[in-house]
């Protein structure tokens, strides 16, 4: 092929088709040396490569030129002479005025060009390219205007980008170009242009140009200049402006001269500001569309505000934010201005009010209007917010419907009428005369509309029903429903005009014909809104279309009787042929499927669930008259469209109905959309309405699926152009206006009266917002100190009364109980903005007051405060709570005169929720430890407390199982939850626990009639109250302490080291320290027969036990010992539970815990696992082997647990060691009778000390039982040596635990004293090897 390349290359100068083809096909070759030498040759002229009348000749030479250009590259030369030859020869061409405007000759020119630009040597940098760069650049700019008005958007971003490239080689071309009067208007054609892909590479070539180091010193200005008198021009255009002020915001982010001019900034943020003021946004609910140009501004103003900041002086913007917030964020309700609606603009909206927000007056005007906006917040604190995707559906989303019990087949059916355009605008256009017979034709009307425009995801058709008589909790058949809706329909309409207008949507005519073979025939019209199609044993639609037109015969014994015939003797009987056929056809055509059958000789009813499939298009002439009558003759095809088809699933006597329908417009392919009730989705196109709807169709387990087509919608074509013109042209870029749900006009009476709700809807999901929860955490945190003139400004006269730190303090009060409570993030929103509460930038004295302003407000809205604790989201209860707390005891703690004012406010609202608990009791922690904190503050808080009823209540609900039933009937849900263990009681053992406060107690209570009081300085309660605490009641025939049977069965106990301060067991504690000696009989005999008796929890009753231990002290010991003997049933499920509980004991009666350990210790240290030998052996160390000293108080009974240690387990390891094992818990064993052995040892040696002289003896005046146990204890001691000394060499491995985890160093620190050590003889020095101390000590 190269070897007739030189052959082919004339081929170009033939006709344009063969040139064409030969141009093609040489540019994907590699040119001819021939070819190369004659286009790269110096002497070749621009005439001769580029003929004006040879764009293939033309585009050839560009291409040699641009491949020997590459080649040059790729061997790192550059040929300077070839280089300046060629760039001005492409110049030269398209200098050339006479060439037509040819993209496929100037598109690649101009790219060679662009290559030989960047391919400019150092040697060059002083020669010129261009002859004339005004020329030059003239030419350029009307190519590319040319380009544009052609729209060749590449070509037109190719010659851009050649001329800055031709700029940054010569700035003469850049002079030229900025000088040219066609400057401005070029840059807005091309970064206006509505093809983005132009508009993106324009931006692009412009930033790489001004980032460059060696660009013009003013570009960024010129550009900017440029862009800023563009802007008019921007702003005139909806969309496609993106580009162009994303270069605006950087070209302004760039202008050093600009930057350095504090009233040129001034002068910008005027303009703009004055341009956003006159610029009606295109956000509204039809389209709620970022707007680009109020995007494009808002970026503007806030990099603008920016600059100015930069200054460090005051902005001087004095109003701008309260303006900018009515404006664009929250108008006033009412006639417009609209606000924006779009999530984006809006938070650059919130961000430029923040960023020009200065003074005090702007922070005071805007707390106010902030709490306007919020004045329009439902009043009733349970009415929650469902969250914004429940609240606002986006503007490309039908609207469903609600579902009133059993409406399904309403809905589905009132979604295939709203969706058929035409018929909308009749509905719309139908004008009402009389409201009292069109009641059904208002209500029509109304969901229509708000279907249309309403923004809220499903509307309501509860007054349609009620309208239509509907039972909403019977189910009809759709098809019956259709047929009775259009008849209400007609009689809804004013006149006979209407009436007619209304039957030609859905309204046909059948002709039934009988033929008789005498030629005469009989035809009788008869109107209908539906055709009835079968589907048992019919496979398609068509099937059964065909059978219905085929007609059958009337032969035999059923001949016709035709009276055309012998009319005089009443007709002649003649054979002839019956069918009815489609005379009228609609413009909507709605076929029945017959799935309902009935089986007479069963008697039987069912449904075909058969597959029936059914056309997307299906041509209905040939099953008309004309055809049916001459079916020789030529006719023209009545194609209708499928737009809707109801679905029903299940069977004859119950199922459900729902719609798949086809909006409207002219996207290709058509949009289909499933709506089930309030449920709406987009479908993958008609494909997926036949798939799912065809019937036949099986589960995954092989079971028949009931769910296929009932009804089908089908509508002639020709329609679709009618429905086009009737649609509504919505502002929104063609890619999303293809998208959006057809809309047609409506009356303005219509429109008015859904324009306020609409608004109304959007402000309330802008409310709940996250950038309106950031700026109402932002005007707290930052509003500055009020000035002295706050109270005078013109913002203040809006509400006179009011300073800033009011007006912060109502709007916070507001925003904290309004809005928070009913907001579905509340919980996540209401920590920050808590925080920033407690961190204002105010002074100490505005402070006190917006705190004192705060609380009132928050006081005053009794209704809101009471339902922060019945509200569904814990942590703005718990957040609310621990606010209201501290702010409580800031105001006791500052001695504030409205304190208990205010106390009692809170507590009001408070107490009002426990006719509620039943509804709370997820959150009864936090309800009931609000008030518990109250009452430890101090008696009067108490008081106030108790005078709220809390404890009638609670002794209601906590002894709820054995109340009477009038109790039960009170507390309901209470009731039903005890009854299946889902209660959970420790909230209110924790709040008698607040309760028996230091200031309260129980003797001597007051009567029940009485007021709660203090008497001799102490609070009494109320002698109901005493019997209630200290209640007994039969278990097993045993009298017991009431509560503790309860808490047992209804307070679950946490399991973690926290356990011991159980609620319930605390409460048994403060009864205890408050409690008769009678009382205290009942107290302990309910310990001991409930451990005895007890079969599934005993944490409970160790906690219990243990505060009673605690309060008891040393006269617990008989009690202790009673519930050891019944800790080994529980070893085995509770061993370190009880370790930890005898552990706890001994801090407050370590005689006691040890004799009552000891059943207990015999069984865990040989335990199996090793966390209890472990806990046992710190038990040992830290209660037992400590202390060694005989005047110890409890010395006496150590040595006797050691005996008994000793004979337990000596004998163990001495059989171990003979016999070899290799036991797990050897080593634990061993390790405490080391310990055991070390402590006796030393206790001897004090003993001895103090037994050797009189004096001694005298002055530590020993225990007669300590001589005692200490004779018998030599024994044991010796015993322990000898064992020892025996298993020295024993290899038993490592314990499980080692010595330091026995707290051994205890027994270190203790060990004898120095005089003993002193006379310690020296062969008795020690009673242990080295060895041996090793093994149970730390060295």
């Amino acid at each position: 092929m190269l070897a007739q390349y030189d052959r082919l290359e004339p081929f170009l100068d033939g006709p344009e088709p063969v040139a064409r083809s030969v141009y093609d096909f040489l540019a994907k070759m590699r040119p001819s040396t021939s070819a190369r030498t004659r286009i790269c040759s110096p002497e070749a002229t621009a005439a001769q490569l580029f003929p004006t009348d040879n764009p293939c000749r033309t585009a050839y030479s560009a291409h040699i030129l641009r491949t020997h250009l590459d080649d040059y590259a790729r061997l790192g030369v550059a040929d300077e002479r070839f280089i300046l030859h060629g760039a001005r020869l492409l110049t030269a061409c398209i200098l050339d005025e006479g060439r037509p405007l040819d993209i496929s000759v100037l598109l690649p020119v101009t790219a060679c060009l662009g290559d030989f630009l960047r391919e400019r040597p150092t040697e060059l940098a002083s020669t010129s390219y261009f002859v004339d760069a005004s020329q030059f650049a003239s030419r350029m700019i009307g190519l590319i205007q040319s380009a544009m008005q052609l729209t060749e958007g590449s070509l037109a971003t190719a010659l851009y980008q050649v001329l800055l490239q031709a700029a940054r080689v010569d700035v003469s071309v850049w002079q030229a170009f900025i000088q040219d009067e066609r400057f401005t208007d070029l840059q807005a054609t091309l970064l206006l242009a509505g093809d983005e892909s132009v508009s993106g590479s324009v931006v692009m070539a412009i930033n790489s140009f001004c980032g460059e180091e060696t660009a013009p010193n003013n570009a960024v200005d010129k550009y900017w200049r440029a862009i800023l008198a563009s802007i008019p021009q921007a702003l005139q255009k909806n969309y496609a402006t993106t580009s162009f002020y994303g270069i605006a915001t950087e070209m302004l982010a760039r202008n050093r001269s600009l930057q350095a001019s504090e009233a040129s900034v001034r002068q910008l943020i005027t303009a703009l500001l004055d341009q956003l003021r006159a610029h009606v946004h295109t956000e509204s609910p039809e389209c709620s569309m970022a707007d680009e140009a109020a995007t494009g501004l808002l970026r503007l103003l806030a990099a603008a505000v920016s600059i100015l900041k930069s200054f460090k002086k005051p902005l001087g913007l004095m109003g701008i934010a309260t303006e900018l917030f009515e404006r664009l964020l929250f108008p006033p309700t009412g006639p417009p201005p609209q606000p924006l609606l779009h999530d984006d603009t809006r938070g650059l909206a919130f961000d430029l009010v923040k960023a020009v927000c200065e003074s005090p007056t702007d922070y005071h005007a805007l707390a106010q209007l902030a709490d306007v906006a919020m004045r329009t917040l439902p009043a009733n604190p349970d009415q929650k917010f469902p969250g914004y995707r429940d609240w606002i559906r986006p503007a490309d989303a039908c609207a469903g419907l609600s579902n009133l019990g059993m409406t399904c087949y309403m809905n589905s059916l009132l979604q295939q009428l709203f969706t058929n355009v035409a018929f909308r605008k009749f509905i719309f256009d139908v004008p009402i005369v009389d409201a009292g017979q069109q009641v059904l034709l208002e209500r029509v009307q109304a969901l229509f509309m708000q279907m249309q425009d309403f923004p809220a995801p499903f509307i309501d058709t509860s007054q349609l029903a009620a309208t239509l008589a509907i039972q909403t909790d019977s189910q009809e058949d759709v098809h019956g429903f259709y047929a009775t809706l259009l008849t209400r329909l007609e009689e809804s309409m004013p006149d006979s005009k209407h009436k007619l207008a209304l039957s030609r949507f859905f309204t046909g005519k059948f002709m039934s014909q009988v033929r008789g073979e005498c030629g005469h025939i009989s035809a009788q019209a008869e109107p209908f809104t539906d055709v009835s199609i079968t589907v048992k044993n019919k496979a398609s639609l068509q099937e059964s279309l065909d059978e219905f037109v085929q007609g059958e015969p009337m032969q035999g014994a059923n001949k016709y009787r035709c009276h055309s015939c012998n009319p005089d003797d009443g007709g002649r009987l003649v054979n002839a042929m019956k069918r009815t056929c489609l005379d009228e056809t609609p413009d909507n055509l709605t076929f029945c499927l017959k799935r309902f059958t009935f089986e007479a000789m069963m008697g039987m009813e069912g449904k075909a669930n058969d597959r029936f499939d059914f056309p997307a298009e299906i041509d209905m002439a040939r099953y008309q008259r004309q055809h049916l009558e001459h079916p020789e003759a030529e006719i023209q095809s009545d194609v209708f469209d499928l737009v809707g088809v109801i679905v029903h699933q299940g069977s004859l006597e119950f199922g459900h109905y729902w719609s798949y329908v086809r909006l409207g417009n002219a996207a290709t392919p058509a949009t289909w959309v499933y709506v089930e009730d309030k449920h709406v989705r987009g479908c993958q196109g008609v494909q997926e309405v036949q798939n799912q709807c065809c019937g036949g169709l099986l589960f995954a387990n092989g079971m028949e699926r009931s769910d296929n087509a009932y009804v089908l919608f089908y509508r002639r074509r020709a329609q679709a152009n009618l429905e086009s013109s009737l649609a509504k042209q919505i502002c929104a870029p063609p890619t999303v206006a293809t998208r959006l749900p057809p809309r047609v006009e409506a009356p303005a009476a219509l429109t008015e009266s859904n324009l306020g709700q609409c608004h109304w809807r959007w402000r309330i999901g802008h409310l709940f917002g996250l950038h309106f929860s950031a700026f109402m955490d932002w005007l707290v945190v930052s509003c500055p100190p009020p000035d002295a003139s706050d109270a005078s400004n013109d913002s203040a006269t809006m509400y006179p009364t009011m300073g800033l730190v009011d007006s912060l303090a109502c709007v916070a009060a507001r925003y904290l109980l309004h809005l928070l409570l009913t907001d579905p993030e509340g919980g996540k929103k209401t920590p920050s903005f808590i925080q920033s509460l407690a961190t204002p930038m105010m002074g100490a004295a505005d402070r006190a007051l917006f705190d004192a302003k705060f609380m009132l407000e928050v006081t005053a809205d009794a209704d809101f405060l009471a339902a922060v604790w019945r509200s569904a989201e814990a942590r703005y209860t718990l957040g609310v709570s621990n606010m209201l707390e501290s702010r409580l005891a800031r105001m006791k703690e500052d001695e504030d005169p409205l304190y208990l004012d205010t106390l009692r406010s809170v507590i009001s609202a408070h107490a009002s929720q426990l006719k509620n608990l039943g509804v709370i009791w997820d959150s009864w922690h936090t309800y009931f430890d609000f008030v518990t904190s109250i009452m430890k503050t101090g008696a009067a808080e108490t008081k106030l407390v108790l005078d709220g009823g809390y404890l009638r209540c609670i002794w209601d609900v906590l002894y709820i199982e054995i109340a009477e039933l009038e109790v039960k009937k009170k507390y309901t849900p209470i009731n039903a939850k005890t009854k299946s263990n889902a209660n959970n009681l420790n909230p209110l053992f924790g709040f008698l626990c607040g309760v028996l406060t230091e200031h309260v107690s129980i003797e001597d209570p007051i009567a029940n009639d009485s007021p709660y009081a203090e008497v001799d300085g102490m609070l009494r309660l109320k002698r109901y109250d005493v019997e209630m605490l200290t209640r007994l009641h039969a278990v097993d025939q045993i009298l017991i302490w009431l509560p503790a049977y309860i808490a047992c069965l209804r307070c679950p106990v946490r399991h973690d080291k926290e356990w011991l301060d159980y609620l319930p067991g605390r409460l048994f504690g403060l009864v205890t320290e408050r409690a008769s000696s009678e009382l205290l009989q009942d107290l302990e005999r309910t310990l001991v027969a409930r451990c005895r008796e007890e079969q599934r929890k005993l944490l409970p009753l160790l906690s219990m036990a243990y505060h009673y231990c605690r309060v008891r002290g040393d006269a617990i010991g008989d009690v202790l010992k009673q519930i050891g003997r019944e800790m080994q049933a529980w070893s085995s499920v509770h061993p370190l539970e009880i370790i930890h509980f005898y552990s706890a004991v001994g801090h407050a009666s370590r005689i006691a815990a040890i004799e009552g350990s000891l059943d207990w210790v015999l069984f865990f240290l040989p335990f199996k696992k090793a966390a209890v030998r472990r806990g046992t052996v710190e038990y040992l160390a830290e209660h037992v082997f400590v202390d060694p000293r005989p005047t110890a108080p409890e010395s006496v009974v150590r040595m006797r647990m050691s005996r008994v240690l000793a004979t337990r387990f000596l004998p163990h390891l001495r059989n171990a060691y003979h016999e070899g094992q290799q036991m797990h818990n050897l080593p634990d064993i061993l390790a405490v009778m080391k310990m055991e052995a070390r402590w006796l040892s030393t206790l001897h040696r004090e003993i001895q000390f103090i037994m050797g002289d009189d004096e001694r003896k005298r002055a530590a005046d020993l225990r007669p039982g300590l001589v005692v146990e200490y004779d018998e204890s030599k024994s044991t001691l010796n015993g322990l040596r000898n064992t020892l000394e025996e298993l020295k060499d024993w290899e038993v491995g490592a314990a499980d635990v080692t010595g330091n985890s026995y707290l051994t160093g205890r027994i270190v620190e203790t060990s004898a004293s120095p005089e003993v050590e002193a006379e310690e003889e020296e062969g008795e020095s020690s009673d242990l090897s080295d060895e041996d101390a090793e093994g149970s000590y730390d060295a």
